[in-house]
């Protein structure tokens, strides 16, 4: 009867088995919402399309996981108009899956070409940001140059100033700016360093002091000139490639995503108990099939690939063990053993499990003891209808 029925279980969780389908999203601009108010799909990559409003050249969907978009996004995908042909929708690939049952918060960024006075503009707007902060924490004592910060510190907040003043624009071939080099962090280093002794300029056979601080000041400016110089260059650098603007903003708040379907994943397959021996000594152990049901270690969806194909299953062989004593032994409750298993799965639906078998011996007074078990098993998730 058992045997039949494993048959039976084989046969209903294959045919349940089906691959994740990629997903398609409709964005209504007017209504501000997707499809028709449907929920977003989840647990799979989905595509967003809609309809591009004229002049825009790029649009990027931003995902946040709550209303606060002071932070960085979730995940950011990006469509770029093509160079031919006029095209009346954008189709964003999103390749970000979003939990079952949850909320998000969706911005959809429509971006176009920046004109070359904007770039001047911009460029301006960043190259006094940076000269400022410079000036502003490089300060020259009577001998000494001191920085306010650490180099390394500085140049964060000289990227920061960078990723600030370029929060409203993109680079058209979706390069982020990467940040300051190691030579401008080597050139404030050698600011730190500076000394301004009146050594320095007995060259110019001066004594008086005015002069010697004429000196000082000028040796100081250039210096922070050169520094100034190579921070202009890769700003410079960046911004030579086609910008675009953010033109107009959409937000979409605290949208809902889809419940998915509950499965519960089964394995069944054929084990074998070990009760001893080993090495030099002749292996006493006896084999049977199995049935059990999986507990994931995680989401296949959002872990890596180890903790996605772990679980640790629990179940029931189907036939009792008579290891080389002639005993019989058997399990508590259902008259058969019970077995608890770690599991890894591959090839898609191969399991390899290896665990503790709870067995009882019938004919010695119903004690318990435990004997460890190996297995290969065949794994499937099974839909049983459960409400979505």
């Amino acid at each position: 009867m058992l045997n039949k029925l494993l048959l039976a279980f084989i046969v209903i969780f294959t045919s349940t088995f089906a691959n994740a389908q990629f997903k398609s999203v409709q964005y209504d601009y007017e209504k501000n919402w997707f499809g028709e108010n449907q929920n977003l799909p989840a647990e799979t990559p989905w595509m967003l399309s809609g309809i591009l409003p004229p002049d825009i050249s790029m649009v990027a969907v931003e995902v946040y996981g709550s209303e606060d978009r002071s932070k960085d996004p979730l995940h950011t995908a990006v469509w770029t108009k093509s160079l031919e042909g006029d095209q009346v929708n954008f189709f964003v690939p999103v390749n970000y899956n979003l939990r079952s049952n949850s909320a998000y918060t969706i911005e959809l960024k429509y971006f176009r070409n920046v004109t070359p006075v904007e770039k001047d503009n911009l460029k301006q707007d960043v190259y006094n940001a940076v000269r400022s902060y410079l000036e502003l924490n490089i300060v020259a004592s009577n001998n000494n140059v001191d920085l306010k910060k650490n180099p390394k510190s500085m140049v964060k907040d000289l990227d920061k100033l960078m990723d600030d003043g370029l929060i409203l624009f993109r680079n058209n071939l979706n390069i982020e700016f990467p940040g300051f080099s190691q030579l401008v962090e080597d050139q404030l280093e050698n600011m730190d360093d500076l000394k301004l002794k009146s050594s320095k300029f007995n060259i110019l056979k001066k004594d008086d002091d005015e002069s010697k601080n004429n000196l000082k000041i000028k040796y100081f400016n250039e210096q922070l000139e050169n520094l100034q110089k190579v921070v202009k260059r890769e700003i410079d650098q960046y911004l030579s490639y086609n910008l675009s603007v953010v033109q107009i903003s959409r937000v979409v708040n605290n949208y809902k995503t889809e419940k998915t379907r509950t499965v519960i994943p089964i394995n069944a397959g054929y084990g074998a108990v070990h009760n001893a021996g080993g090495f030099d000594e002749k292996i006493d152990y006896d084999s049977s099939p199995f049935v059990g049901i999986s507990f994931p270690l995680a989401n296949p969806n959002f872990a890596g690939k180890f903790w996605s194909n772990s679980s640790i299953s629990a179940g029931v062989f189907f036939n009792n063990f008579q290891f080389d004593s002639g005993k019989e032994y058997t399990g508590p409750l259902v008259e058969r053993p019970f077995y608890l298993a770690y599991g890894y799965k591959t090839a898609y639906f191969l399991r390899f499990n290896v665990g503790a078998t709870l067995l009882e011996d019938v004919n010695g007074g119903g004690t318990l003891f435990v004997r460890p078990f190996v297995g290969v098993s065949i794994e499937i998730n099974m839909w049983l209808g459960l409400e979505r």
